[in-house]
């Protein structure tokens, strides 16, 4: 009979923390999308801040960075496009290529929308006990380390 296999680092992880972790980070995003609502689903929402980032920029890499299909991104686009948040623009050096790039309506309603995001955020954790705030404070660095090191896994 062979010995058992090493865990792995995730097999020791308490996967009911896990779970309660996933669900108080959605639930948290979900209150601040209702309590300012902006009239643009979380994938628009999203959309604009990738391509106020990273634009002008082309709707291939927007969908790849957005991790959705093309079809998506077109019709996500279109959508903020109709909303005057962004705008298509032919590529200089080959009018086959599109970017997409945000206007100042866009700029100005995401900035808006961060601002009064950041208030609402600031408000709520202004209310956690001293020990409570100094934890999550502490745990900002390395959720933004997990973000930026993994890739989208589907």
């Amino acid at each position: 009979m062979a010995p058992p296999s090493p865990a792995s680092p995730s097999d020791l992880i308490d996967q009911d923390l896990v779970a309660r972790l996933r669900l108080a980070m959605a639930r948290l995003a979900r209150q601040q999308r209702r309590s300012f609502p902006t009239g643009l689903t979380p994938s628009q929402i999203s959309a604009l801040i990738t391509i106020d980032h990273h634009g002008p920029i082309r709707l291939t890499d927007l969908a790849r960075l957005e991790a959705v299909a093309p079809p998506t991104i077109t019709r996500i686009v279109a959508k903020l496009e109709a909303d005057g948040l962004v705008e298509r623009r032919r590529d200089e050096n080959d009018r086959r290529i599109a970017r997409v790039t945000i206007t100042d309506e866009g700029h100005r309603r995401t900035a808006e929308t961060r601002q009064a995001r950041n208030r609402w955020l600031g408000r709520k954790l202004a209310a956690l006990a001293d020990d409570d705030l100094a934890a999550l404070l502490a745990a900002v660095e390395p959720l933004e380390r997990l973000i930026e090191s993994a890739p989208v896994e589907r």
